[in-house]
C-alpha cells in the first residue's frame, strides 16, 4: 500500500531538512572562521614566545603589539559567537603578558596561546559539543 502525503507534512519536512542545512552550514562556517583566526592569533603569540626565549624583548613587544591588533579585530566577531568568559580569559591573559614582557618575564605566553587554540575545537559542530 502506497503512502500518500499530504502537502503540509512535505511543506513541514522541506522546511526542516532546509533549516538543519542551514545550522550545519553555518556551525561549518563560524568552525573556519574561528580556526582561521585562532591561526592568526596563534602565530603572533609565537613571536611573543620565541622573543621572550632569546631575550629580545622589543620582538616580543612588537608582536604583543601585534597581537593586540589582531585581537581587537576578531574580538567583536568572536563575541558574537562564544561564551563570554572565553573572550574574558583572553583578555585578562593579554593584561597579564603586557605587564610580563615590559617586565621582561615569559610566564604567561603560553597560557594565552592556550586560551586562543582551544577555542575553534571548543566551538565546532560535533557529537561531544552538540550533547
Amino acid at each position: 500500500m502506497k503512502r500518500k502525503y499530504t502537502a503540509k507534512a512535505m511543506g513541514s519536512l522541506i522546511l526542516l531538512t532546509a533549516l538543519t542545512a542551514v545550522i550545519i552550514i553555518s556551525s561549518v562556517y563560524v568552525h573556519h572562521l574561528l580556526n582561521k583566526d585562532a591561526l592568526r592569533l596563534g602565530k603572533s603569540v609565537d613571536g611573543i614566545i620565541a622573543g621572550a626565549q632569546s631575550g629580545d624583548w622589543d620582538k616580543a613587544s612588537e608582536s604583543l603589539d601585534e597581537v593586540g591588533s589582531i585581537w581587537a579585530g576578531v574580538k567583536a566577531t568572536w563575541a558574537a559567537l562564544i561564551d563570554h568568559q572565553e573572550i574574558d580569559n583572553i583578555d585578562e591573559t593579554m593584561s597579564r603578558l603586557r605587564m610580563f614582557v615590559k617586565a621582561e618575564e615569559m610566564s604567561s605566553s603560553m597560557a594565552l596561546k592556550g586560551y586562543i587554540s582551544h577555542i575553534p575545537a571548543r566551538e565546532s559542530l560535533t557529537l561531544e559539543n552538540i550533547l
